[in-house]
Formats: structure tokens, sequence, C-alpha cells
């Protein structure tokens, strides 16, 4: 294991517990409200679209697509400097929710927004595991029959950008326009 000390480690909360605890097992868990069929993340209490408190955990299909991203040149702190030049994105999960991660095993410069990615998962101790995310082509997780299974994918859920093509977007462009890459 890749010494991860110094980093910032996450501290789980009641509300985040059975996140941490699916990163801990590689499967990449949000929250699905039985009332309006929403997905979200980050995970609460509730529902961030109608506020009903029935909320159930689901496994994610780990699919995404970039949607923003910069490319970290200069490290935060000391224990981040093997990794520069890294990527730190934002990506619309198939799903809906968006989250913001890292891209791993790729050229920072060959990241592009609409670009297709999948999650994988750095151990960084026995009890934390991040997820992290891959372009095409790059080694995913080992996906199992169980954690298919209990997948609950909403088939109701509005379009996302998964679903329809962007338009407008250049590549380093974030929403609006706004250059978010860092040199």
């Amino acid at each position: 294991m890749t010494d991860h000390s110094g980093k910032i480690f996450p501290t789980p909360t009641p509300e985040t517990a059975h996140y941490w605890a699916g990163c801990r097992e590689h499967e990449l868990r949000l929250q699905r409200c039985d009332s309006c069929g929403q997905h979200q993340f980050y995970p609460r209490s509730l529902c961030s679209h109608c506020m009903s408190d029935q909320l159930q955990w689901v496994v994610a299909s780990g699919a995404g697509e970039v949607i923003s991203f910069t490319i970290v040149r200069r490290a935060v702190s000391e224990a981040y400097n093997p990794e520069v030049p890294y990527v730190v994105a934002l990506v619309q999960l198939a799903e809906g929710p968006t989250m913001m991660s890292n891209l791993v095993q790729c050229d920072p410069e060959s990241v592009q927004v609409g670009m297709p990615v999948s999650v994988t998962f750095e151990d960084w101790s026995e009890q934390v595991s991040i997820p992290k995310f891959l372009p095409p082509g790059g080694r995913s997780q080992v996906v199992t029959t169980e954690s298919v299974q209990s997948a609950v994918i909403n088939p109701d859920a509005p379009a996302n950008s998964l679903e329809r093509k962007a338009t407008g977007y250049r590549s380093r462009r974030g929403r609006g326009g706004q250059d978010t890459l860092l040199q």
C-alpha cells in the first residue's frame, strides 16, 4: 500500500458512515429517496429534492462523465507532492448526482469535458478507501455478481449529461465557460 501519511483522511459521520463503509468494500453507494426516486450525493438526513426522510442506500453503477476539471500543478501539501500534476474533476454520475474526485491513470493534458469515466478505489489504510475515476481503458474495479444484484437504478430519473450531449462546452472549460485550468 502506498504511503498516504500526511494526507487529509475523511472522518465518517452518522450521515456518511454507510458511504465510507461502501468505499471500504469498493462499492460506490448513493442515497436514493423512496418518495421521489432521486439519487443524491453528498449523504444527508433529508432528500435534497423533496425533503423526505425516506432515504435508502443503493450501489451506484460507477459510471460517470467529466463536467469540469482542473489540473493541480502545485500540491496543497508535502503529502500530495508525488502525485503532481493531478486532476481534480466534477463527475456527473449516471444516476444524476455530481461528485468531486480525482481522475487517475491518465495524462492530465488528455482530460476533456464530456469524457466518460468509471469509479475505482484507492486504499489509503485498512479503514479508508477513496473513490477515484478512470478514463476509458483504465483498470477498473472488479465488479462482483453481488454488487450488481444489489444495485438499484431509477429508470424514471430525468435525463442527465450521460444521456444527452452537452453543447457549448470546450475542453478545459466548466459550466458557463469559466476557465478551470490552473497553470
